[in-house]
């Protein structure tokens, strides 16, 4: 058990000026545990907002529509996102907008950001890790579609299942393992970079518009005939292989995934389906 200790009304500190340590922390678990509550929670977590009704109702609404996004994402590459990146810069953004327009009376804070997008998060593992993988193979082995109240129930309890268990995981995952997850890293170090300030933060801000700006007209570039044209390109290139379904495809959706897990993960995928799809199984 972990000690408590009263609120004071010094100025609030910010998460951003204190750091995990880059070696993590050391010794039983409750010693981790005891460490990361003296040198992370104090002072800031106890201090300032988190888990408000606000935060919640924004993660939940914006998880219910970004939990789409999953069902491509995954069906394209079978890989499911938790959506919390996109989740995070929405809000971010949204929340701003409504303090200028006078509809909110402050902005969210840095940890009622990140509590949203746990809760956008929870909805968009949802559709990922269950409608895109069990369900579409259990429609590729009957060729029936299961019924949607059926589909219904194994979501929820699905959900009911992974919320009883998120405590001892993240516990045991995050606390004393201290495993680095790509996707959480890459929405802190966004919403760092969002709640920072100076002319560093803009900058980063500005790239993240314009990388937001520049994958939308390459959507619009493919769909608009691109793709169609790299095919009929690698047609001639590759020949028997692209009978077989190997082809190069340029989605910036793989870039992205692929600057989340990393260049080692990136090359041992790539070499593994290549040696396997287009020399091993022809």
């Amino acid at each position: 058990m972990v000690s408590t200790s009263p609120q004071s009304s010094s100025p609030l500190p910010s998460c951003l000026e204190k750091p995990l340590p880059l070696d993590g922390f050391q010794g039983t678990p409750d010693e981790v545990e005891q460490q990361w509550y003296d040198q992370v929670y104090l002072g800031s977590g106890d201090r300032m907002k988190q888990l408000t009704w606000r935060a919640v109702i924004v993660g939940m609404l914006l998880g219910s529509i970004l939990s789409l996004t999953n069902l491509y994402a995954n069906l394209k590459m079978g890989w499911s996102f938790g959506v919390a990146l996109t989740a995070g810069i929405i809000s971010f953004a949204l929340w701003n907008a409504f303090v200028r327009l006078g509809i909110s009376k402050s902005p969210m804070t840095i940890l009622e950001n990140t509590c949203m997008q746990s809760a956008a998060s929870s909805a968009g593992y949802s559709t990922g890790g269950t409608l895109t993988s069990a369900v579409a193979a259990l429609l590729l082995l009957t060729g029936q579609h299961m019924p949607l109240g059926t589909t219904f129930a194994w979501i929820f309890f699905i959900a009911v299942l992974g919320v009883t268990m998120a405590i001892p995981m993240k516990r045991q995952m995050i606390n004393i393992e201290q495993i680095r997850f790509p996707d959480s890293i890459a929405t802190a170090e966004t919403l760092k970079v969002l709640y920072s300030e100076g002319k560093k933060a803009a900058g980063q801000a500005k790239a993240l518009l314009y990388s937001a700006l520049f994958a939308a007209a390459n959507a619009i570039a493919m769909a608009a005939g691109g793709e169609r044209w790299l095919g009929t390109v690698q047609q001639h290139i590759l020949g028997n292989w692209y009978q077989r379904t190997i082809f190069f495809k340029w989605d910036l959706m793989f870039v992205g995934a692929g600057a989340l897990v990393g260049m080692k993960t990136s090359l041992s995928l790539f070499i593994g389906g290549t040696v396997c799809w287009a020399l091993y199984v022809p």
